[in-house]
């Protein structure tokens, strides 16, 4: 059996026990049952929600990495694929390393120096981490090419750069937004 019909046969299983969990939930609230077209229109909508930041996030990484291979020699990918897919573990990935590993290490690092870490030392850190990350997952990623460690330093930075100046956007917009 094909990967898209794998997929496919599983969004209409999830859909299925969605539709299902619906009516367990209308059941015992008492409630009269929904319209049957409500249901089987609100089911799919419900099944793709969790997908949709996730296939946003990879489709912005994709055109990211993607820049980065077309403008720089540092970086190149063999196929959109091979760039969808490191895209993919490299979400993943980012997501691990700002929700787990970077709390951890600022933590150990407070508890062995006893000393405040300062914003510069935490986004040195991130940057570490970070290109550490992309160096090793490039390596291990079929059709991906990092030329050097230093290399991913540099998407590293840039990438924080870029992180560094949505933030100051959506501050200012907050800050705007305060104000009215």
């Amino acid at each position: 059996m094909s990967t898209p019909v794998f997929l496919l046969i599983f969004y209409v299983v999830i859909c299925l026990l969605i539709n299902e969990m619906i009516k367990f939930h209308d059941r015992k609230q008492g409630e009269n049952p929904n319209h049957w077209g409500l249901r089987i229109g609100l089911v799919p909508l419900l099944a793709l929600l969790p997908f949709v930041p996730i296939i946003l996030f990879t489709f912005f990484y994709t055109i990211f990495f993607y820049s980065f291979s077309e403008f720089t020699n540092i970086f190149s990918a063999s196929s959109h694929q091979s760039l969808f897919n490191f895209s993919l573990t490299m979400l993943i990935g980012f997501f691990i390393c700002e929700e787990v590993l970077k709390p951890m290490i600022i933590t150990l690092l407070k508890m062995g120096l006893r000393l405040h870490i300062s914003e510069y030392t935490k986004h040195v850190i991130t940057i570490v981490i970070n290109s550490i990350f992309i160096y090793l997952i490039s390596s291990y990623s079929h059709g991906i090419y990092i030329h050097s460690f230093t290399s991913a330093i540099s998407i590293a930075v840039f990438y924080s750069i870029i992180d560094w100046i949505l933030m100051l956007i959506i501050h200012l917009y907050n800050k705007l937004k305060a104000k009215l």
